[in-house]
């Protein structure tokens, strides 16, 4: 499947290798219409996974519809408004490129300045896609698309909240930080220890307690000699009511609210928080697949080779 770190799309085809991800999701399918002999797929897709997909059936799923059908379109904590953990780092980044001066951090938890810096030691494109500007010009760039195939496919979407104890954080009691360690941050702590918690919990408190992220410039004293400099300022702008996340989505973004939300019914958006709730690696668990199973088999009847078949 598509590799993280590479654009969703390249309209202007000025990306030679790698292919934009949504490129690669239309080899793939076709790789599998092929070997398999099917006329029909349901698409599952988790976290930017899901953007690729969605950009692939917006730009080259037409090409591919007197071949094969998607039927279905699922996505697990998919973030379709982008994430302002995302803009944490683009703010960031932009402060230094600004004026070369490393930038300050003000109302956001403690510990953000360190994880955004080694965040941005390497470049990462599908970091860059993730951003809240970005997201927002690609969707509205790609859902008049979508809404021309949305009586086609039938759309489904999840989303999760990851304080399983309501204590308001990630933290060791409940094992809140189980299966991140596969997200990449790191392999070598057992799989339920809570030793994550101080780096996970602010990404957690950012998305609950911020909706916005703003960067401006104030003036400070750079030398013993009292030398002044402009020097930048990332800021968390707070929200007026917690939003619930995974640590890397909000419940928002997940549904995809205000621009795929209206293609998926009520019925076809599911939302795990409490004691149910998951973080953005334990939303790709068997628990939600077989919820996902249950969607699948539904669109398979309405639209694919059970149509019209008896139950049993």
């Amino acid at each position: 499947m598509p590799k993280p770190g590479n654009f969703i799309h390249d309209p202007n085809n000025t990306l030679a290798d790698p292919r934009p991800n949504d490129k690669r999701v239309q080899e793939y399918l076709r790789q599998i219409s092929k070997s398999f002999g099917v006329d029909s797929m349901h698409v599952v897709m988790h976290s930017k996974g899901g953007l690729d997909t969605k950009s692939y059936l917006a730009y080259y799923y037409p090409e591919d519809k007197n071949n094969f059908k998607i039927l279905s379109y699922t996505t697990l904590s998919t973030p379709h408004n982008g994430s302002i953990l995302a803009d944490i780092g683009s703010k960031y980044l932009e402060g230094i490129k600004n004026n070369g001066y490393r930038p300050e951090f003000q109302n956001l938890p403690a510990f953000t300045s360190l994880l955004t810096f080694v965040n941005t030691l390497t470049e990462n494109k599908g970091q860059e896609n993730l951003t809240t500007s970005f997201i927002l010009d690609f969707n509205n760039k790609v859902t008049p698309k979508l809404r021309e195939i949305a009586n086609e496919i039938d759309f489904h979407t999840t989303a999760a909240d990851a304080d399983l104890n309501g204590n308001g954080n990630i933290d060791i009691l409940g094992c809140e930080d189980r299966g991140l360690i596969n997200e990449g941050v790191t392999q070598s702590t057992p799989e339920c220890s809570g030793l994550l918690s101080p780096v996970i919990n602010p990404l957690y408190l950012t998305l609950r307690n911020k909706k916005s992220i703003q960067l401006t410039y104030v003036t400070r004293v750079v030398n013993e000699n009292g030398g002044t400099a402009i020097v930048p300022v990332v800021s968390g702008i707070p929200n007026s009511n917690a939003q619930l996340n995974d640590t890397l989505v909000t419940l928002a973004s997940g549904h995809g609210e205000g621009f795929i939300f209206p293609f998926v019914s009520p019925s076809h958006r599911k939302t795990y928080f409490g004691s149910n709730g998951k973080n953005h690696s334990t939303i790709a668990s068997q628990s939600v697949a077989n919820d996902v199973l249950l969607w699948i088999i539904e669109s398979e009847r309405r639209r694919g080779d059970l149509k019209d078949q008896p139950l049993f």
